[in-house]
């Protein structure tokens, strides 16, 4: 009968065992392999959502300046008399802004107006859209919401370049450190709107005598 030799396979065995210095190598590559994909994946969170922060800021800067814009070119200016004539289009109380704009609805063939106000509350950082309407219009006779957030500055500047009337639009928003936890992001938006109506003769009998920036009311 053959004797197995126990001395010849402890060897074997011993020969395939790691040493402790390569079980600790093969700790510090491991660690340091994960510390790289942790900082590789940090990174891309980092990024990703400083991304949302700044689609965020674009969005609401976009869509404020596109709504302030469209009202503008509708605004107007009603006087019942040369008296009023002086009155600006958009007049500033504070860190609001009003000014009358025709809506689309008619009544016997005039166009019915509204008064807009946009005001700026800095310390929430919103802008607040104010909408009163006449009351013979059929739609709600008014309207106050909040249309924007993360506004750090909110301008509208009336000026006239070469006899015609303009508004500038200026408008930042923007998120602090403390809320991203990365770094801040602003965003600058100006714009130039014409004042269509104050700019432009319009003749239409019966609600207006076709002078240039008066519409009277009878």
């Amino acid at each position: 009968m053959k004797r197995f030799n126990f001395k010849h396979i402890n060897i074997r065995f011993a020969r395939r065992a790691f040493t402790v210095m390569e079980v600790v190598i093969v700790a510090m590559i491991s660690v340091f392999a994960f510390g790289v994909i942790y900082m590789f994946w940090a990174r891309t969170q980092e990024n990703f959502m400083q991304g949302n922060f700044k689609y965020l800021i674009q969005h609401e800067g976009q869509k404020l300046i596109e709504m302030i814009r469209q009202d503008l070119m509708q605004s107007c200016k009603i006087v019942k008399d040369e008296t009023a004539a002086s009155v600006p289009v958009v007049n500033k109380i504070g860190e609001s802004w009003s000014f009358l704009k025709f809506n689309s609805e008619l009544v016997k063939g005039r166009p019915l107006t509204e008064r807009v106000t946009y005001e700026f509350n800095k310390s929430e950082g919103k802008i607040y859209r104010l909408i009163e309407r006449d009351s013979q219009s059929a739609l709600a006779k008014s309207e106050n919401r909040a249309i924007a957030q993360k506004v750090l500055d909110f301008q509208i500047n009336p000026y006239t370049l070469n006899g015609l009337k303009y508004f500038q639009l200026k408008i930042k928003v923007g998120v602090g450190a403390a809320e991203t936890h990365i770094r801040s992001e602003e965003l600058t938006l100006i714009t130039t709107v014409e004042s269509r109506f104050d700019n432009n003769y319009l003749n239409q009998k019966g609600w207006n005598d076709n002078i240039q920036t008066k519409i009277y009311t009878k």
